[in-house]
C-alpha cells in the first residue's frame, strides 16, 4: 500500500451516542471542523480517481476507550469530510476499507491520526 496522506487532528471524534444526542447545529459545526482539518492535512495530496480503492486508518487517542460500534459511528462525520475533500471517492465498502484503532491517553493529549493509503 502506498501512503497518500498522514495527518493529525487535535481533537478526538465523539462517541456515537454523544454524536446522536448533539443538536443539529453542533453536528454541522463538527462536520465543518473535520472538513477544515482534512483540507489542511490533505494539502498537496492527489485527488481520488474514479474506481480507486483506498484504506483509511483512523487512530483515536482519547481519555476513555469506546466500544467498536460507538467508535465507528462517531467517526462517520470524519469519513464524510474525507469524501468532501476528495481523499475518498465514497465511504462505501466498495471504495474504501476503514480500519479503526484507539489508544487511551490523557485528556490534554487527545487527538486523532488519519492515514489514507491506496490499496492495489
Amino acid at each position: 500500500m502506498r501512503v497518500i496522506v498522514d495527518f493529525e487532528i487535535d481533537f478526538p471524534t465523539p462517541s456515537g451516542n454523544k454524536y446522536q444526542k448533539m443538536h443539529w447545529a453542533a453536528k454541522r459545526r463538527l462536520k465543518k471542523a473535520f472538513i477544515l482539518h482534512s483540507r489542511i492535512g490533505a494539502s498537496g495530496a492527489r485527488r481520488c480517481p474514479a474506481g480507486e480503492h483506498r484504506c483509511v486508518t483512523i487512530e483515536r487517542h482519547g481519555s476513555r476507550l469506546l466500544d467498536p460500534d460507538n467508535l465507528a459511528w462517531g467517526a462517520k462525520p470524519l469519513l464524510d469530510a474525507l469524501v468532501v475533500v476528495d481523499l475518498l471517492e465514497d465511504d462505501s465498502p466498495k471504495h474504501a476499507t476503514v480500519v479503526y484503532a484507539q489508544k487511551k491517553s490523557t485528556r490534554k493529549d487527545e487527538h486523532m491520526r488519519i492515514l489514507v493509503e491506496v490499496v492495489k
